[in-house]
């Protein structure tokens, strides 16, 4: 499965920790003025894995489960998603063999009017989205290897040390003309 999903950026990063949610934050708030936008954070078991890595790392007890983020209040990644604008907020966590099963079930909760930007490099392996982000370190050449094998469907490459970027949102060209993203 690998369709092409309308209204979609994706943004993956080479590695962890390179500002991955502070870039999807800053592309929300831009965008959310004028177009509903829902917020989506993957996070993918791997085989041989046992748990998530970075935050929330508890086990998973079915083969996906998609959570809506109604809370402000926090500073996880889903909070910050909704603090800067975007209409809903959901997560996935999923085993990689339930990933397109899980992006189907999260399709069907929302409204196809809306537009999504989402956080995973995962996705890219089921979904053609119209815009796909790869953020890379500035200095760096480390690459994760589900990384590496994604490179070359990269639309746009960021360069960050983690907390600032090569490019301030306001230098990326996006605009959405018959509802796709278009790189400009």
């Amino acid at each position: 499965m690998n369709f092409h999903k309308k209204k979609l950026i994706l943004v993956g990063a080479a590695t962890r920790n390179l500002g991955k949610t502070t870039f999807v934050e800053r592309l929300i708030k831009k965008f959310s003025s004028k177009f509903s936008i829902v917020g989506l954070k993957i996070k993918t078991i791997y085989k041989n894995d046992n748990f998530f890595h970075g935050k929330g790392r508890s086990l998973l007890k079915k083969n996906f489960e998609i959570i809506e983020e109604t809370n402000t209040k926090n500073s996880e990644d889903t909070n910050r998603m909704l603090k800067n604008g975007a209409s809903r907020v959901f997560m996935i966590r999923c085993f990689s063999d339930f990933l397109g099963l899980a992006f189907n079930e999260f399709l069907k909760k929302i409204d196809e009017k809306n537009f999504i930007v989402c956080e995973s490099n995962s996705l890219r392996k089921f979904v053609k989205p119209d815009v796909f982000i790869l953020i890379k370190h500035k200095t760096k050449i480390e690459i994760k290897p589900s990384a590496k094998k994604l490179e070359k469907y990269a639309n746009l490459f960021i360069f960050s040390d983690g907390k600032n970027f090569d490019k301030n949102i306001n230098e990326i060209g996006l605009k959405i003309k018959n509802s796709v993203w278009k790189l400009i």
